[in-house]
């Protein structure tokens, strides 16, 4: 009995070994029959290098019709017509043909004696399989027998921002060309901007040359006015002496303030848009009719009016008189409504006034009596208002002495634009800060010259928040105080405006648009650093060396 059972025992462990070498030598040959994708390495990120050229780079004594440029691998060229370029430009223009390795560009006959040239590649030159491309290569050569060495660098800021503008042409023509050169002629010489707003012209001839600066958005080496932002300077510079400049660009204003667009928003309310900010008024109506914009120049005129079929108006801006006829749809309906204005994310400072903004021409001998204010946790008690008025012709102020950090309900009547509607009420709900919610600045200026300034809080994106108007006349000091009073915690930039012109605005430059003479963007200062104020901070500030 037990050599059987010991021999069925080794039968069993020899059976259970010889499947398990068999599971897993089946399971080694799947595994290895498995079909993995190529992955073929890592991606080629680095562009062809150039290896050599024939004749060599900055030769002198030039006189070969071909130039080969051979590289490391194969080449491709990318929008060659737009981004090979001769300087200084030649009526002739480049030849080209790629070989495999090799670039030949084929050289214009009768090139100048006198002049030092520069091939210019720009982002063309790609090998063949990703299209890795050279991001800038140049070529220098002369028929003298020495370089052009005087160059021209220096910075483009924003003229508004001060910030450094990137990928802004500088372009060089001839002393004696007319302005309008940069509207129909590529340069004689160019650079572009870097991220920091430095460029370098180099290999420039002893002489002088009319300069412009302006963002080439569409890289076509010519100025469109309106669309590209743009500076000069009023006399020719000169290479030898005037070898480091600073250009802020801004875009134009154009001679007349065109109307673009007509915005019918009811049957009493329209907007009439125009191309840049500006002042307006009404020389003549048929009808009763105001302009609602606030203090600062807009670039919509915003008319309230009484209802007719037809409106017509003669509106006068600075530039121009615009006769306009709108009419009317009987059929259209109509929505009432009211706008609270100075509200900051539904709050109201506790010390401003009420100020309801209507969207619809006021009968307000039945809507004073009818306005009520509440507070949120009584609104069956309407408070006692002590007056009414009518501020900016069709603005209503609501004098109420408000409590600090306390929720309110204002219900005011619509459709009194007839005596025939009746009464329907719109609410509005918001609430009032406190002192401790607010904050202080004092700034002590010495400013520059006695001029004309705006001094202003932007906030981080350079939009104005609050303003403060100076005037110095010639008895009075430079040294000044501004206070800004109960605003709003934010960071902020301090922005000072020399407000030339006293139109309580920042005007852009004006060149080709202005027959009589050019007109610079007015000038900007900013304090080094942003301010940030908090809840019931009180701040001051010394700037004593405005630049």
């Amino acid at each position: 009995m037990y050599p059987i059972f010991g021999n069925r025992k080794k039968h069993i462990l020899k059976s259970f070994l010889r499947f398990f070498i068999y599971t897993q030598i089946i399971f080694i040959f799947n595994k290895c029959a498995q079909i993995v994708p190529l992955t073929g390495g890592q991606k080629d990120t680095t562009p062809p290098i150039l290896e050599n050229t024939l004749p060599s780079n900055f030769s002198t004594h030039f006189n070969s019709s071909i130039i080969k440029f051979n590289f490391n691998e194969k080449i491709q060229l990318i929008n060659p017509n737009d981004n090979i370029i001769l300087v200084p430009f030649t009526p002739q223009p480049l030849q080209w043909k790629v070989k495999n390795k090799t670039l030949e560009i084929i050289v214009p006959e009768n090139l100048d004696t006198n002049v030092t040239y520069k091939i210019i590649f720009n982002k063309c030159i790609a090998d063949l399989t990703e299209k890795n491309t050279i991001d800038y290569l140049e070529y220098v050569f002369s028929k003298q027998n020495y370089i052009d060495s005087f160059y021209i660098k220096g910075k483009v800021k924003n003229a508004w921002t001060l910030e450094a503008e990137k990928n802004v042409l500088v372009a060089l023509y001839k002393p004696s060309a007319n302005d309008s050169i940069i509207l129909k002629e590529k340069p004689l010489y160019f650079a572009k901007s870097d991220e920091q707003g430095l460029f370098k012209l180099k290999h420039l001839p002893d002489a002088p040359f009319k300069i412009f600066v302006f963002t080439d958005n569409n890289n076509n080496l010519l100025y469109d006015p309106y669309k590209e932002k743009i500076d000069t300077k009023n006399t020719p510079i000169y290479t030898r002496k005037d070898s480091s400049l600073i250009f802020y660009v801004s875009s134009e204003r154009p001679i007349k303030n065109y109307l673009k667009k007509i915005q019918l928003l009811n049957n009493s309310f329209i907007h009439l848009i125009y191309t840049f900010p500006d002042y307006y008024r009404i020389k003549h109506s048929n009808t009763n009719a105001h302009i609602i914009n606030d203090s600062l120049p807009s670039d919509t005129c915003k008319i309230l009016m009484s209802r007719v079929d037809t409106a017509s108006f003669i509106i006068q801006t600075s530039s121009h008189i615009d006769t306009i006829v709108i009419p009317f749809s009987s059929n259209k309906k109509t929505t009432y409504n009211y706008t609270l204005l100075n509200l900051h994310n539904n709050v109201l400072n506790y010390d401003s006034p009420i100020i309801l903004q209507p969207n619809y021409w006021l009968d307000t001998t039945r809507l004073l009596n009818n306005i009520l204010l509440f507070t949120k946790n009584d609104t069956i008690h309407p408070l006692n208002i002590q007056s009414y008025s009518v501020v900016m012709p069709y603005r209503i102020s609501i004098n109420y002495l408000l409590q600090q950090n306390t929720e309110y309900i204002l219900k005011i009547p619509i459709n009194t634009a007839n005596q025939k509607d009746s009464l329907s009420y719109q609410t509005i709900g918001f609430k009032t800060n406190a002192i401790e919610n607010l904050a202080q600045l004092k700034v002590n200026i010495l400013f520059p010259e006695k001029k004309n300034y705006l001094v202003t809080l932007c906030n981080t994106q350079h939009k104005v928040i609050y303003v403060k108007k100076i005037n110095l006349p010639i008895a009075a000091s430079n040294q000044q105080s501004i206070e800004f009073k109960n605003i709003l915690p934010d960071t902020y930039l301090l922005k000072i405006i020399q407000d030339d012109n006293q139109n309580n605005q920042w005007d852009t430059h004006r060149f080709l648009l202005n027959t009589d003479k050019r007109e610079f963007a007015e000038k900007v200062f900013i304090y080094p650093k942003p301010i940030k104020l908090i809840n019931n901070w009180d701040v001051v500030l010394d700037w004593n060396e405005v630049k």
